[in-house]
This record gives C-alpha cells, structure tokens and sequence, in this order.
C-alpha cells in the first residue's frame, strides 16, 4: 500500500476515494463542494459577515426583558414597569476597554468618526475610527481639561465641549476646517451666552493656569456631563446641582430646562430623538428619564441590581427604532469596569 496525506491507499485507488472512506470512517459523510459560479468563496463570505461577526461578538450574551410603551402624557408619570407593550431590550457583556482613563462619553460626528472624551486631569479627546481601520488620534486643539461629553453642531460648524469640574466651563471648538479637528480655536462660554471668549492657551502645563481659570468673565457650571445639540439648541447637564441646561444657538442664551427638583436625579448623559430629551442617571435609582418639550420629566426605564453601576453612552440608531447605553459596571459593581454591559432597546418611542 502507499501512503497518501496519512491514509492508507491501494495502488490505482484514487485518492479522492480514500479520503471519502477517511470521512466516513469518523461519521462524516457531508460532501465539501467547490464553489460554483454565483457561490461565494469561503474567504469572501467572512469578509462580507465581517460586521456581523463583529456585532455577534459585541452581543453574545442576549437577555430579554419587557420593554413598555412610551410617555403618552403628563398623566403617564409611571415606572417603565407598568406600561407593557411588546418590545424588548437586550443586553451583552462588552470587553474592558484597553485604555485605562475613563472615557464614558462619546459621540459620532458627519464625517463618520467617533470622538471618545477622557475624564481626567489634563484630558484629552480621541477621534477614532468606529471601523477600526485606523488608529486613534489625540486632538489637543480642542483642549486639555476634564473632559466629559462633545456634541457637533453641523449647522455652525462647532463642536461643543462640557468638562467635569466643579467650577468646569462649557467650551465651543471651532475648526479651521470643517471636518479636520487637528486645529481650531476653543472658546469659552461667557456670562448669560451672549459672548465667546477665546482660550488663550488650549494645553497648559500641569503648573500652568488651567483653560477654566484663563479666561475672568467664564461662567462656571458645577460638574458639567453629557452634551446633545439638535435643531439650534445644545442641551447639557450638571450633576452638582441635578440640572438641565439648554444653550439656543440662535437666541445666544443659556436656561435651565430641568432644575434638579423631579424624579431625575445623577443627570449624567443625554441624547434626544423628534424633541424629546433622555437623560441618564449616574447613581439615583438607574434610570433613563425623558423630558418633553413641553416640560413633562418623567422615567422611561430602571435597571434593577446595579446600584453600584451608571448609565452611561445613551445613543439612538439614526432611524430612531433602538436605543442603546451601557451599565459601566453592571451586576458586579466592579471598579474596573469588567462586568459593563451594554444594552439594547426595541421601540417604539414617542413621536
């Protein structure tokens, strides 16, 4: 007998006949077909599923749970639990992030990046690719502080920037060319926001006078945190005092829109969708609350068992069907953040 790739063959035996009988002989009798014209290539099939794959990995672990109908009027002030209607809400494991400053806080801009804000001292914004097939960039035109949230506004072409502090600042970062963030000038809300003043030094030494301190008629906000701009107006929080704020592009003023005294409490992040606000809670009882244009705050869901977690990342897919946000801790209340969780929830949503 001759040898042929560790099967045993007779002379003359074909060696396609020998590898069939291999087959068999472990319970595999699945012919393996070379691809016809119109099949695609194993190869190819991967690379085509690639987002799939990658999506199927982001979300391996599915739960699903309730979700309820939305806020249908002032009278519907009620947890999300009493109101059923259909949906769902999945959630998935996500892998601890590999940088080891928090960056909790994020937002996609028109020209396809994703701007991750560092929280901490002398932080730094990243734009980065969401698709992976390039390397995160540090833009520190747009400022050295504690970073928290950054919202574009498409319409003037700025981004607006809150920063964490209990006397933070809330910034504007316009570039020299619209979708380059690499230079720009940042500038300083000022007094009732009717004016801009320009950071004389956007990246101070540590011993240096920080960007909140360079500028005498800044006005200081107490902890500032999420920022989402929509129709002429960026809306951002501040959890030193539980409030809402609202900035009108047109207008030139800053009011609060929620001022710390309903069921929301820990305001942290905000997104919005057709007018309505939702805003996430940092502590309090996790819960996402929305605010309606005509005033109404009210809870739209809780996440029960994470006392020790926040919410955080709330973001719309661009048809407004699925919410998603994540728990930074989840279950276990690790400080690391290797127990997050990410969510996602099925509409429908108020219109």
């Amino acid at each position: 007998m001759a040898r042929g790739r560790g099967v045993g063959v007779r002379r003359g035996e074909p060696v396609r006949a020998a590898r069939r009988a291999r087959r068999q002989r472990h319970g595999v009798t699945r012919r393996l077909h070379r691809p016809h014209r119109g099949q695609v290539r194993p190869e190819r099939r991967r690379h085509a599923l690639a987002p799939r794959a990658r999506r199927r990995r982001l979300l391996r672990r599915r739960h699903r749970l309730d979700l309820r109908v939305q806020l249908r009027g002032a009278a519907d002030r009620r947890r999300l639990g009493d109101q059923v209607q259909g949906g769902r809400v999945d959630r998935a494991r996500v892998p601890h992030p590999q940088r080891h400053e928090p960056q909790l806080r994020g937002r996609r801009h028109p020209w396809n990046t994703w701007l991750s804000c560092e929280e901490i001292f002398r932080g730094r914004v990243y734009e980065t690719d969401p698709y992976g097939t390039r390397s995160a960039q540090p833009r520190p035109a747009m400022g050295r502080f504690k970073h928290e949230a950054a919202a574009c506004d498409p319409d003037r072409r700025v981004v607006y920037l809150t920063e964490d502090e209990s006397d933070g600042c809330f910034y504007r970062f316009t570039p020299t060319t619209w979708g380059d963030l690499s230079s720009g000038r940042l500038e300083v809300l000022c007094g009732d926001g009717t004016v801009w003043r320009e950071v004389p030094d956007p990246s101070p030494a540590v011993l240096e006078r920080q960007t909140r301190h360079q500028v005498p008629e800044a006005r200081h906000f107490n902890g500032g945190e999420g920022c989402h701009y929509s129709a002429g107006v960026c809306y951002f929080t501040a959890k030193g005092d539980r409030k809402v704020w609202a900035y009108d592009t047109a207008r030139q003023t800053v009011t609060a829109i929620y001022d710390g005294t309903g069921t929301l409490d820990g305001v942290d992040n905000v997104t919005g969708l057709k007018g309505d606000l939702y805003v996430a809670e940092d502590g309090g009882n996790m819960e996402i609350n929305i605010i309606t244009p005509d005033g109404v705050v009210a809870p739209i869901m809780r996440l029960d068992g994470q006392a020790r977690s926040e919410i955080t990342g709330p973001a719309f897919s661009p048809d407004g069907t699925r919410l998603y946000f994540s728990s930074q801790r989840g279950t276990s209340g690790e400080s690391a953040g290797t127990g997050g969780i990410t969510y996602e929830v099925t509409g429908p949503f108020r219109r």
